[in-house]
């Protein structure tokens, strides 16, 4: 509960399986708490004990139940992670595109290109597949980013504009713009720099 209660005034979202772990902690310390009261005052006969024992295993069995068709599978979580590590990992990748253009005055010609000169650059890879992702310099200013999902989601925004807006579809007919909303499977982020906001610095 403190960490319900101190999500909620540090003014997080809390969310649903947040808010489950947290009933259903809830639930079984309540359970065990009453049990222990009863136990201490003697008021618990050998009967009574079995109906606490059943009474608890029903109420972590229905709490698992409930998980399970909230949040879905084991799988289906680790899954959702692979994916959000994707975004994160693109977003890195992203910054590195940019740091490279302000450096060079052009876009680099692979990822590889972004290490070239900085020993502390790394280029991360896919969490699941351990392949590369998918980089092209699309234009003088233009690139995408692309990597495979596991699952759709479409209300992954970005938390930083570091591009100007993009509002024609690409590969899967999805409009991108400057968020990292993607369906299931294949999906590319088209991007164009923004030269006000990132302007070139070599000299």
């Amino acid at each position: 509960m403190a960490r319900v209660l101190y999500k909620f005034l540090d003014g997080q979202d809390l969310t649903a399986a947040f808010l489950l772990k947290a009933l259903a902690v809830l639930l079984v310390a309540s359970c065990v708490f009453g049990f222990y009261l009863q136990d201490i005052r003697d008021k618990v006969s050998s009967r009574g004990r079995k109906v606490w024992a059943i009474g608890v295993g029903i109420v972590a069995v229905v709490s698992i139940i409930l998980g399970f068709s909230v949040l879905g599978s084991p799988q289906a979580q680790r899954a959702l992670r692979y994916d959000s590590q994707r975004i994160s990992d693109l977003q890195n990748i992203q910054w590195q595109v940019i740091s490279y253009w302000q450096m060079n005055g052009a876009l680099p010609g692979s990822l590889a290109d972004t290490k070239s000169g900085n020993q502390y650059v790394t280029i991360p890879t896919d969490p699941q597949s351990k392949k590369e992702y998918e980089y092209k310099a699309t234009g003088a200013k233009t690139f995408e980013l692309c990597a495979e999902f596991n699952k759709e989601n479409m209300t992954n925004q970005n938390q930083y504009a570091i591009v100007e807006p993009v509002s024609y579809p690409v590969k899967g007919s999805v409009l991108q713009n400057d968020n990292w909303n993607h369906p299931a499977g294949h999906q590319c982020f088209s991007r164009v720099i923004d030269p006000v906001a990132y302007p070139i610095q070599v000299r």
